[in-house]
């Protein structure tokens, strides 16, 4: 499986902010290429900075599959992202940096990776509030809860 696109990317993320606070939404608007078959196996998953393997994400979302409008022009793709979900890694991966995250396109028909976003940062600032305020942190490392919805 490739682990960056080899071409220019099939699915663009548009509009990601630089920078956003652990608790707060994230809106992910998501344009795909003319012609781009999505199935129900395709997904959107979050990284840390310097993921090597698909395994290593941290929530997922099924991707939305392509619409039009009446003119046959291509509707771009809304999510939020609810990042008071995410249980930050105790500790950065080998190539990446602390708080650096990036949403990344999987297609299982194509067994590739379609589009990347740039990296965000996710400040941690209220992290400690989150989890006091009724969120648990959970020991079992495996995602199993989509933190994404489609808007």
């Amino acid at each position: 499986m490739f682990l960056t696109p080899r071409l220019p990317a099939l699915v663009q993320f548009r509009d990601l902010q630089p920078r956003y606070v652990h608790g707060e939404d994230v809106l992910i608007v998501l344009e795909y290429a003319p012609g781009l078959e999505v199935t129900s196996k395709d997904w959107i998953g979050l990284f840390p900075a310097g993921w090597t393997n698909l395994q290593q994400f941290l929530a997922f979302h099924r991707a939305p599959n392509p619409k039009t409008d009446f003119n046959g022009h291509r509707i771009l793709h809304t999510l939020v992202f609810r990042s008071r979900g995410i249980v930050p890694p105790a500790q950065p991966l080998p190539n990446g940096a602390p708080n650096l995250y990036q949403f990344v396109f999987v297609s299982d028909t194509f067994d590739a990776v379609l589009g990347s976003s740039g990296l965000f940062f996710l400040d941690p600032m209220n992290y400690t509030a989150n989890l006091t305020t009724g969120l648990k942190k959970t020991e079992d490392p495996t995602p199993k809860t989509c933190f994404l919805q489609q808007g």
